[in-house]
Formats: structure tokens, sequence, C-alpha cells
């Protein structure tokens, strides 16, 4: 009988850890039938099979594809997407109101999240509670001091404006997530891809500092990830050669056995 639940709910085309919840919450009443009932009832639950979560794989594209997309999105909505571009995620982006940027020192302060996807949604903490310090880069610098005037950053309100945001009552100028995802694709169209935002950004990001040197914990900070199990599946997203490990040039030959060693190697 469970095998047969197993396979109608695959039918139906749900994914394989969606079904392993569904087969984990009955697992967890028969849990409780098995110590209990034995106990009030004297009859034997019998044992319930388990079934292991599949490993979580995302997709990551390049960067170099990444910021080709980046530069397809007009200059005056570009802001958010370069702020995501530093592995903050979505929500987090939204969230920046002009406080959490400091112009002087060009560092935004990730402590915030949007606990929903529309302009009315509260601000809430981060999806893993953490608090980050994250430095803003040379453009996002730039496009900072660009469209954000003096005038507002004594006024407040959100740190990245929706030029054509539908103004109704008791909404803000802050960007949703449908509108990130519709700019998102338009690009990606634009450039003859598609790239899904999160694994564009923040994907796409953790990979290429773990490709390129940075440690665990640096990943780790960077992400804010709150467990370090997540940091680690961006250690084996792309493929590592010998040579790069080894930092051996482009034109090393291998290294060649002694003359004692080959000629033991010649012995028959």
């Amino acid at each position: 009988h469970v095998v047969a639940l197993e396979r109608a709910l695959e039918d139906r085309g749900l994914h394989p850890n969606t079904v392993t919840k569904c087969l984990g919450g009955l697992h967890r009443v028969l849990t409780f039938a098995e110590e209990n009932l034995p106990t009030r009832r004297g009859f034997r639950v019998p044992r319930f099979p388990r079934r292991a979560h599949q490993l979580h794989r995302p997709t990551v594209p390049t960067v170099e594809l990444r910021d080709r997309v980046l530069q397809l999105i007009p200059e005056d909505r570009r802001g958010i997407f370069l702020a995501m571009r530093l592995a903050i995620r979505p929500g987090e982006a939204r969230a920046f109101d002009v406080g959490d940027y400091d112009f002087g020192t060009h560092v935004l302060d990730v402590r915030h999240g949007m606990q929903g996807q529309s302009h009315a949604a509260p601000r809430g903490p981060t999806k893993e509670r953490t608090w980050r310090l994250v430095e803003a880069d040379a453009e996002l610098a730039a496009w900072l001091e660009a469209h954000v005037p003096p005038a507002r950053r004594l006024g407040g309100g959100p740190l990245f404006r929706h030029p054509a945001a539908r103004r109704r009552k008791g909404s803000t100028d802050r960007w949703t997530t449908s509108s990130l995802e519709d700019e998102w694709r338009r690009a990606c169209s634009a450039a003859s891809g598609r790239l899904r935002l999160y694994a564009a950004s923040k994907h796409a990001t953790l990979s290429h500092m773990v490709r390129h040197g940075a440690t665990l914990y640096a990943a780790q900070h960077a992400a804010g990830h709150a467990d370090p199990k997540s940091t680690q599946l961006y250690a084996r997203l792309e493929p590592v050669t010998f040579a790069e490990v080894f930092r051996l040039g482009a034109g090393a030959r291998p290294v060649q056995p002694s003359k004692r060693h080959a000629a033991k190697l010649k012995t028959p």
C-alpha cells in the first residue's frame, strides 16, 4: 500500500521532494501510533519505509552571460539587479531603504527582507535571519550616486524605485517580485537566452567566488547562509581540472620519471 501511494503521488507530476514530504507526514502519524497503540490496544503497527530527499543541484550560468543580460536592462532600472549581483537575494534587494546604504563608504546593510511579493508587503528579517554588510562595487556605487539625489537621501523611502510603478492607494514605488521577474525575462529574451533570476544572481556569484579561490566561510558570509551546508553546494557546481588545482600553465608538461625509476620500469 505504501508503494502504491508513492506511485500515485509521482503520477500526479509532483516533485520527488514533495512526495517525500507527503510520505514523511504519514510516517510521523504511524510512528506516533507505533509508540502508543501497543500499550493501549495491544496492536503492533508495521514499520514504515523511509524515503531520502534528493540532493538539490542548482543551475548556475556563467557570470559573463549574466553580465551580458544585465547590460540589456534599461539604465534607470538596472540598479536593483546590480545589487543582486553581489549575492543578495531579490527579497533583500527589494527591502533596501535609503538609510541602509552608506554613501560615504559604499556599504549596504543587509538585515531586512520583504515578507511578501507586493508593494505593501512589510519588511522583516532576512530569509535565514542573518545580518551582514556588503560593499557595493564601482558600477553599483556610481548608479546610486547618479539616481539617488541628495534630497531623497534625507527623506528616506526605498533605495531602489521602480520608475513605472503603479501608484495605487497604500502602495509605494518599491519593486515587486513580478516586476523584477518581468524585467529580467525581457532582458533574457533580448539576449536570446533563458536564465532564472535567482540562479543568475546569487548562484552565479557564489560559484564564481568559490571557483576563484574564495573560502567557504567567506562565501557563506557573502550569501548570508546560517548553515554552511547550504554554501557547500556551490563548491562543486563547475568542473575544476587538475591543472587549475595545481596552478599549472597551459603549456606545462607532465612530470618525467627519474632515470633510475625509468630503468626499473623497463625491467621485465
